[in-house]
C-alpha cells in the first residue's frame, strides 16, 4: 500500500489521486463511509452467521427472523429518498447517526 501511494504521488497522471486525502472534510467523509459500511456488513453477514452457529437456528429460521428488517429497509428507502430530494442530505445524516 505504501509503495502504491508513493508511486501515485510521483506520477504525472495517477490512477488514484491520493492528494485529495489532504482535505480534512474528504478524509472525514471517507472515514464515516468506511464506518457505515463496516456496520452494514456486520449486520448482513455476521448476524445471520451468529444466529445459525451461536444460537442454533436453521438457515430458514434466521432468514425469516431477518425478513422484517429487509422489508422495512425497502419501504424506508422510498420514504428517505423523497425526504432527500426535498430537504437534502444534512438532516438525514444527522438523524441516521443518532
Amino acid at each position: 500500500m505504501i509503495l502504491f501511494v508513493l508511486r501515485q504521488l510521483s506520477m504525472k497522471e495517477p490512477i488514484l489521486n491520493v492528494r485529495v486525502f489532504r482535505q480534512p472534510m474528504f478524509s472525514l467523509g471517507i472515514f464515516i463511509t468506511l464506518l457505515c459500511n463496516m456496520i452494514i456488513f456486520a449486520s448482513t453477514i455476521l448476524l445471520p452467521l451468529y444466529m445459525q452457529g451461536g444460537l442454533g437456528f436453521s438457515s430458514a429460521q434466521a432468514g425469516l427472523l431477518l425478513l422484517p428488517g429487509g422489508i422495512i429497509n425497502g419501504l424506508m428507502a422510498l420514504i428517505t429518498g423523497r425526504i432527500f430530494d426535498r430537504f437534502g442530505p444534512k438532516w438525514l445524516v444527522i438523524i441516521g447517526f443518532i
